[in-house]
């Protein structure tokens, strides 16, 4: 059943008693019968909802990287390198990390340190 109505909105909304869907568009009302149906969506940190886990993470990276170029236009794209580079900037950290532990001495590996400053 289709009723029309003058207005211009576009809404959807839940239309109750009729057991339907009301979606408001360019000025008509269509009610359609629908069932409730499931799905599974991934929330970021921020409690936004997403339809993959991959677009949750990428939400969460760009959150932490904050607003990356001219008015945050490259967050996304930056997030989404490092999503797909994950394996070598783990790698790289994980190196970093076993240098700090070296020039600490807490690394157990044995390795010999020069600080800069003795090296010639």
């Amino acid at each position: 059943m289709v009723v029309r109505y003058e207005f211009s909105l576009t809404h959807t909304v839940d239309a109750g008693a009729f057991g339907a869907l009301a979606r408001f568009d360019r000025g008509e009302i269509a009610l359609e019968d629908s069932m409730a149906t499931e799905c599974t969506a991934y929330r970021d940190s921020k409690g936004g909802l997403h339809l993959t886990p991959e677009k949750a993470t990428l939400a969460d990276l760009a959150g932490v990287l904050g607003r990356v170029g001219e008015e945050g236009g490259m967050t996304a794209g930056v997030a989404k390198l490092l999503f797909e580079k994950r394996e070598e900037i783990e790698r790289v950290f994980m190196e970093h990390d076993k240098m700090l532990a070296a020039a600490s001495g807490t690394s157990g590996t044995g390795a010999d340190v020069i600080p800069m400053t003795d090296a010639s």
